[in-house]
């Protein structure tokens, strides 16, 4: 087998070993994978081989590559590119596809964007692969510029890259396990970020592809930061000027049919690709025999393609409400208790993540723990699950924050840090190796940590930076917790936390510790208890 070398930044060096083909170019190289353009030696047939990085994972990288291979093998979808194996060379693992000629729609946003009159075609072309991959029960998550291929001759449009792409219906993203990449971030849509309680569906592609039409028409795409924390709170809580106000020649029409793709609500989007194609069409329609376009009503034509259950709370306004004005007082600096009793299933958690929108738009910091009764031996697991979320969604911000409270951690916890850093080991990646600086009783260690989770969650609440903690099933809590939270409710020092906890009001009895807390904090506690909206 002999060793193939690729031209790179001006100097030759040794990529890879791959035995059967050859005139390997090297097109990509990015922290998942390796896109080479080479000939297969038997019929010297163009490829396109998609390897493996050696700079991430490799088990993380190769069920990537093998979920692709087998979600594609079996599709015959004109526009995506089925796979014409599945290889193994030196311990990676390779993917090899038919290269059918184009480019990345990347190239072709800098060199045509603007020119809307050629560019509705594309568009249209855009629309109707997507629906073709939505009708074969796939959604893709990732669909930007460099995943689309465009052949200037032909006019073909393609899709690539599958690595993330799901069959399921539906399905969750996790603030700090999130899977979108750097480049991928302006893409993102606003359910993607795992930061506001909606679940990511077919329709999280219908906001991808409003970005990337928004990028063609105008030049830039709708959101433009520095660091990737600005660029996620653009997704969920700014709204992108229209694009007839900043090119006064594309028609307001299509203005409008871009912007509903935008929408952050999933259900103010298109919801079948069927209705935007409409649209699209009745803009070429109008195009071609006017030369203009006249505003008229979009959507008229769109059907929800699929059966969804609404992700929206109906029926708890008024409660909603209440719980965003006790948001507001935590913002000025009145911290607020909130307790929430109710029969199980009635909805108090979904109450609550219907305030995480708004508060991250604000800014503002959204955590929440759940306690299990099959877990009430190990103490402070609710909160621990909860700060350990927290922990996670600060590593996902820039270096230059990270130090920040790196070094404000270690100001407030001091040689304390190694109790914390057992219970939260990823404490450990923001502030370092902690020693133990002395030996103490279980009791002399349990008070300790008490007070070390107050000075870490001043830590994070201070700034006027509002913090909202919310800890589910509260029934099933240990007495250390609840020390822990009557800590909470009386400290001086946390004037920007938001404490929220729910519980089944049905499994406590008179002598439960909330009876207790509720006693303690009553003149400081605010109390919802839900009934059945048919009440």
């Amino acid at each position: 087998m002999a060793r193939v070398t690729c031209l790179r930044e001006n100097r030759t060096e040794p990529m890879l070993r791959l035995g059967g083909y050859h005139d390997l170019t090297l097109l990509h190289e990015g922290s998942k994978s390796v896109i080479i353009r080479a000939k297969r030696d038997a019929d010297n047939l163009p490829v396109i081989i998609k390897q493996v990085s050696r700079t991430t994972p490799i088990n993380d990288s190769i069920s990537r590559l093998r979920h692709e291979y087998y979600l594609l093998r079996d599709l015959n979808i004109p526009g995506v590119i089925r796979p014409l194996s599945h290889q193994q060379n030196e311990q990676l693992l390779f993917t090899v596809f038919h290269d059918q000629g184009g480019d990345r729609l990347r190239h072709f946003i800098r060199n045509e964007a603007g020119n809307w009159q050629s560019l509705l075609p594309l568009m249209h072309r855009l629309s109707e692969l997507v629906g073709r991959i939505h009708e074969a029960g796939i959604t893709h998550k990732q669909i930007t510029p460099d995943n689309i291929i465009v052949n200037h001759r032909t006019g073909q449009v393609e899709i690539i890259d599958f690595t993330l792409a799901t069959k399921l219906d539906s399905e969750e993203a996790q603030p700090e396990t999130t899977q979108i990449q750097l480049d991928a971030l302006p893409y993102m849509a606003p359910e993607q970020s795992g930061r506001i309680n909606r679940r990511i569906d077919f329709r999280t592609d219908f906001y991808s592809l409003g970005i990337i039409f928004y990028e063609l028409l105008a030049g830039h795409p709708p959101f433009i930061a520095q660091d990737k924390l600005e660029l996620i709170h653009s997704h969920i809580a700014r709204h992108p000027p229209p694009l007839h106000q900043i090119r006064h020649d594309i028609p307001q029409a299509l203005s409008a049919i871009v912007l509903k793709l935008l929408a952050k609500d999933a259900a103010q989007r298109y919801q079948s690709t069927f209705g935007l194609t409409a649209d699209l069409s009745e803009c070429m329609r109008q195009q071609q025999v006017t030369g203009v376009i006249d505003t008229f009503a979009i959507a008229r034509q769109d059907r929800p393609e699929r059966f969804l259950i609404p992700q929206r709370l109906y029926g708890r306004e008024h409660t909603i409400g209440k719980l965003l004005g006790w948001y507001e007082q935590t913002m000025q600096g009145k911290p607020q208790t909130v307790l929430i009793s109710g029969y199980s299933g009635i909805g108090k958690s979904t109450l609550v993540n219907e305030i995480r929108e708004q508060v991250i738009e604000q800014k503002g910091i959204f955590i929440s723990g759940k306690f299990d009764q099959f877990r009430r031996s190990r103490p402070y697991s609710g909160i621990i699950f909860a700060l350990q979320s927290l922990i996670k969604q600060r590593l996902t911000e820039p270096e230059q924050q990270i130090d920040l409270w790196r070094s404000r951690l270690q100001a407030a916890l001091g040689d304390n840090a190694f109790l914390l850093i057992r219970l939260i080991p990823e404490l450990e990646l923001i502030i370092g190796k902690a020693v133990e600086a002395q030996r103490l009783t279980p009791h002399q260690a349990q008070n300790l940590v008490s007070r070390m989770f107050i000075r870490l969650l001043e830590v994070f609440s201070a700034h006027d930076r509002a913090l909202v903690l919310f800890l589910d099933d509260l029934q099933w809590a240990d007495m250390a917790s609840f020390n822990l939270i009557n800590s909470l409710t009386r400290s001086s020092t946390l004037s920007n936390l938001m404490l929220v906890a729910s519980y089944r009001e049905q499994e406590i009895g008179p002598t439960h510790p909330i009876r207790l807390l509720i006693d303690n904090a009553k003149n400081c506690l605010n109390q919802i208890k839900l009934e059945p909206l048919s009440q």
